[in-house]
């Protein structure tokens, strides 16, 4: 095992202006670069965590790169380790404690066979404990991991030979793995674990099967026997996070729908509040037009005291949606009351591919967005980068311009692209039955309509200029900008 200690920043890190603390960085080298986790220590400096390497094979190291509040680099911590396993990346970070940071990822040996590697480090990035625990197993697939407040990490397992559920449960404090048998399937196949709820004042789980069944086993913390089961729904739900919701007899639990209606297979964001007895109170989907997803990764539905958020990866015309797609794609972050309805939502960036990968709240009250950036015009070998973007309780950070005279930081609808030439788009989001209206510079009225999820104009045959656009609906929603014509 190596750790280097950079002093000297050998990176392409590009700093955008920094105020009122929102930031915005890229990380950029010549590797793939990949970031699945951040957290915000006690001094209020952010740990975002990088694997490099190539995304088609693995990646061999990860940097800990440490930036403060108002988005300075602090110290970047490269470590890699042993030539005997292959790595797939660190996933996850946890504040164990005041003094130590706790990560784990998953490595194989030369014989294919999966194994937990448990890192520790103390606030000064000291390795405290580099360890690799588990058991020969073969196609063993690691899926979730949950961080309980008895300081124990718990991951989700199946033995894909019989198909064989189980946890592994390690102990922070004692650096122990223990080793669950949850469900013999019989050898059973499209059983796959998903997700763990932690219930402790039942002192139990709720482990969520992705199968046929959508099944819900509520496992006893102590021998780890199955109380009872449950069932979720829809039947093409797909559970991929669980957070605890604004009481404490229920839950959070998100994921996303896949609409079946036809052969292009699109992804849906959705969630539901569950009570610890299995009975669905609260069904929340957020779809858009037919013809285009918006992608869910596990780590961005987070809660704060009085707003849920989630973020998303809008724009997606491919499937299966993997990252490495020549095509615009913008960061789409939704702000919701309680119940689920719509507070705010802004779109960010996509001049090339972006897909969030982690949502942050932050202590002052903010939001760091960790993604990923695929530009396929960069000549570099490989061409994913690391995006970090922190935005304050609104959405907005210092720097969030469209180059646009009058254009107001509150605008929610993403309209592109902007500058054009023949066809201008725009994307409602979560919004419906909006008015638009377009206006020449002597005021004249160039097109107007009622519409549905999203819009778009033919302005090819348009003068060039400066042209204003308004959109307002019954609610009282109103947002007016400009469009830039060729």
């Amino acid at each position: 095992m190596k750790k280097v200690i950079v002093t000297t920043c050998f990176l392409l890190l590009i700093s955008i202006t920094i105020f009122s603390q929102t930031f915005e960085k890229y990380y950029h080298t010549s590797l793939d670069d990949h970031s699945s986790d951040a957290i915000q220590l006690s001094n209020g400096n952010y740990v975002i965590v990088i694997n490099r390497g190539d995304f088609f094979t693995q990646f061999g190291d990860f940097n800990l790169l440490i930036i403060d509040p108002e988005g300075n680099i602090a110290d970047s911590i490269i470590y890699s380790g042993s030539e005997n396993f292959n790595y797939y990346g660190l996933s996850q970070l946890h504040n164990y404690n005041d003094s130590i940071i706790a990560g784990f990822r998953v490595c194989a040996d030369e014989q294919s066979n999966s194994f937990l590697n448990i890192i520790k480090f103390d606030m000064e990035f000291n390795v405290l404990l580099d360890t690799i625990v588990g058991y020969e197993i073969p196609e063993l697939y690691l899926f979730y991991d949950l961080f309980t407040i008895d300081y124990k990490l718990i991951v989700t397992a199946t033995e894909t030979v019989t198909n064989e559920v189980f946890l592994y449960e390690y102990e922070l404090d004692n650096n122990i793995l223990n080793y669950h048998s949850i469900i013999d399937t019989g050898g059973l196949i499209n059983q796959w674990p998903m997700i763990i709820a932690d219930l402790p004042d039942k002192n139990a789980f709720h482990l969520y099967l992705f199968d046929v069944y959508k099944t819900i086993y509520e496992i006893n913390k102590t021998d780890f026997s199955i109380n009872t089961t449950f069932n979720y729904y829809p039947f093409n739900f797909q559970p991929r996070k669980a957070i605890s919701s604004f009481n404490n007899s229920t839950y959070f639990v998100a994921g996303r729908e896949s609409d079946l209606s036809n052969p292009d297979v699109r992804f849906i964001p959705s969630y539901f509040e569950i009570s610890q007895n299995g009975n669905i109170l609260n069904y929340q989907i957020y779809d858009l037009q037919n013809d285009t997803s918006s992608y869910f990764v596990s780590d961005c539905f987070v809660r704060t005291e009085n707003r849920i958020y989630f973020a998303l990866t809008y724009n997606y015309t491919s499937n299966p949606p993997f990252t490495i797609i020549p095509e615009q794609r913008w960061i789409w972050l939704m702000c919701l009351y309680p119940d689920g309805a719509l507070d705010w939502q802004r779109f960010y960036k996509g001049e090339v591919n972006y897909m969030p990968y982690k949502l942050l709240p932050t202590n002052d009250g903010g939001l760091l967005i960790v993604s990923n950036k695929y530009d396929w015009n960069d000549p570099v070998p490989y061409q994913r980068d690391v995006h970090i973007l922190k935005v304050d309780s609104t959405g907005w950070y210092q720097g969030l311009t469209t180059g646009l005279p009058e254009q107001t930081k509150e605008n929610q609808i993403l309209v592109y692209p902007n500058p054009a030439s023949d066809y201008v788009h725009f994307a409602f989001g979560y919004y419906s039955n909006l008015q638009i209206a377009i206006y020449s510079s002597q005021g004249q009225q160039v097109f107007t309509g009622q519409f549905d999820k999203k819009a778009t104009f033919d302005i090819s045959l348009l003068p060039a200029g400066m042209y204003t656009y308004t959109i307002n609906n019954d609610n009282g929603f109103f947002e007016r900008g400009k469009i830039i014509k060729q």
